[in-house]
């Protein structure tokens, strides 16, 4: 039986279903999103970014900083878009903060119907 995430921190929620497989939760959550000025204000807030496959949590990540998906910020990549941030970060290891999130589903009803939108917040 599937386990939901019961939030105690704000987190930002990044589906990585089409990159997980091939880079880590990492890689593929920090990289080129599109944020408008208020909403990366929102996200710059959260505590933890949570990388989703499938609908499950994959990794869990404390972002250092924000910044814009571009050469000087990711020096290795070759496909950057204008208007597009990413993050520095690094995987969680605190086991208590770990096992809050790891291996779990959202709650059911917490995607509204025909939201496609990549990135959720567990906060307002």
């Amino acid at each position: 039986m599937d386990e939901y995430i019961e939030f105690k921190d704000k987190v930002v929620l990044i589906c990585v279903n089409k990159t997980y497989v091939n880079l880590g939760p990492l890689a593929a959550a920090q990289y080129q999103w599109e944020l408008g000025t208020e909403r990366l204000e929102r996200v710059k807030v959260a505590d933890y970014v949570l990388a989703m496959f499938r609908g499950k949590v994959v990794g869990v990540i404390e972002v250092e900083e924000w910044v814009e998906s571009n050469k000087a910020n990711f020096p290795l990549k070759n496909d950057h878009l204008d208007g597009r941030y990413g993050f520095y970060g690094r995987l969680v290891e605190d086991h208590k903060i770990v096992s809050l999130y790891l291996g779990k589903r959202l709650p059911p009803g917490f995607r509204e119907r025909g939201n496609a939108h990549p990135i959720l917040l567990s906060y307002d």
